[in-house]
């Protein structure tokens, strides 16, 4: 990281719980206003729309059940490394196949709670990649990694599990930290990949990268949504439209296969819209209805369409889908977006439309010493995510043609494309 000014805290942060580490000096706090949230946006969040503190505030307003902690670290008066901390109760089969899933599934009907691990988070499931930073020479990688040990065992004694989440093959300091969690006896995961669009230029530049066949298909796409009704247009008032909206977002999330969860509630949507740098674009039929939208929050030269939501009668033969992710990263490349977060599943899709991959990994352990001896060799397997079968890591490494021969377009892993974009 680099050097930033020194950031202090008001006297009264003294009366929040707090531990201390030699020189260093802990507190926790239970929201994002609490702590040094400007610090946090800029050296954590690096100012992502869905790390930073409106959206963790968004957050904590849909979610008030949630066990959320903020995780200062300072020495005197210097903050020196900031996370997050989240408990829930993880289905370990989240991420696993159908067949172990329907096989979960009748195991529970007699033990309901059968490979469902309560989980300290340093990271939220709502979202994706790191969720800390340290001051490198203020904070050694082996002395953080005893903060997070500690401060997790404060705020949530009964988690079985500690998951550090996530670091990314594209990082080279976070994957110097992984090797410290390792040789504290964190065991390492393969996580899901996260799918990006790096700005070339605008998207008229962007279109000229792609695949020859993919190219065609963009070109079709106006005379596809011609003849089913459609037109895309950004909601002028998207509140007024939101329980309409949430409809078509719950079809997807239920038909969803890479990511099976509870959908977010109807208040986080309307928390989210709330907030600067969020827009809907909605796609709407022939008589009018809403049969699609998807929704993107803006931030600092990163554009993330986080959430999307589909009407199943008119989406395949529209590429509903396709029309709006295109849309939508064409946009933003065009308002001068530097990059366009795509987030996680519907990988073929998204590099179709020319985005890379940059692989992740999370790393846990079992919160109490003896349960880690025994157990602690399952992890890999109690956390598996099956890994998408084709893909492109960066850098630079040629993308699949992702079409389907016949039909010259961009192929679609599964009708289920999940709810987060």
């Amino acid at each position: 990281m680099s050097a930033q000014a020194p950031a202090t805290l008001a006297a009264a942060d003294a009366e929040t719980p707090a531990f201390a580490d030699g020189e260093l000096h802990v507190r926790l706090v239970s929201t994002a206003t609490d702590w040094h949230h400007a610090l946090w946006d800029e050296r954590g969040a690096l100012r992502h729309p869905l790390k930073d503190t409106g959206f963790l505030q968004a957050l904590e307003h849909a979610y008030p059940e949630r066990r959320c902690r903020y995780v200062e670290v300072r020495r005197g008066e210097q903050v020196v490394a900031q996370f997050l901390l989240n408990e829930d109760v993880l289905d370990s089969t989240m991420f696993a196949s159908p067949r172990v899933k329907a096989a979960v599934g009748w195991v529970r009907r007699i033990v309901p709670g059968f490979l469902r691990i309560r989980v300290a988070t340093v990271g939220t499931m709502d979202t994706s990649g790191a969720h800390w930073w340290h001051e490198a020479g203020a904070v050694e990688p082996d002395a953080f990694c005893r903060l997070v040990q500690r401060a997790a065992k404060a705020a949530f004694p009964r988690a079985h599990l500690l998951l550090f989440r996530d670091v990314l093959d594209s990082d080279p300091v976070s994957g110097a930290l992984a090797l410290q969690f390792e040789s504290a006896g964190f065991r390492r995961v393969q996580g899901l990949p996260i799918a990006s669009v790096r700005s070339h230029g605008d998207a008229g530049a962007h279109y000229a990268s792609l695949n020859r066949k993919v190219r065609a298909f963009i070109r079709k796409m106006p005379g596809l949504a011609a003849e089913h009704g459609l037109r895309l247009e950004v909601a002028a008032r998207p509140l007024d439209h939101l329980e309409e909206a949430y409809a078509l977002f719950l079809n997807v999330s239920r038909r969803a296969k890479e990511v099976q969860r509870e959908p977010v509630p109807l208040e986080f949507f309307r928390q989210l819209l709330r907030l600067p740098g969020c827009r809907m674009t909605v796609a709407r039929g022939s008589s009018g209805q809403m049969v699609g939208f998807i929704l993107t929050r803006v931030a600092d030269g990163v554009a993330s369409p986080a959430y999307i939501g589909l009407d199943y009668t008119v989406s395949d033969g529209a590429r509903l889908y396709h029309q709006l992710l295109w849309s939508e990263i064409a946009t933003c490349l065009d308002a001068g977006a530097g990059e366009v977060d795509l987030g996680l599943t519907s990988y073929f899709v998204k590099q179709g439309f020319g985005a890379v991959l940059d692989g992740s990994v999370m790393l846990a352990r079992f919160q109490q010493a003896m349960v880690h001896r025994l157990l602690g060799g399952l992890i890999p397997h109690l956390l598996h995510i099956e890994q998408p079968a084709a893909r492109r890591k960066r850098p630079g490494v040629p993308a699949p043609t992702d079409v389907n021969a016949d039909a010259g377009t961009p192929a679609v892993e599964s009708r289920q494309e999940p709810a987060e974009a």
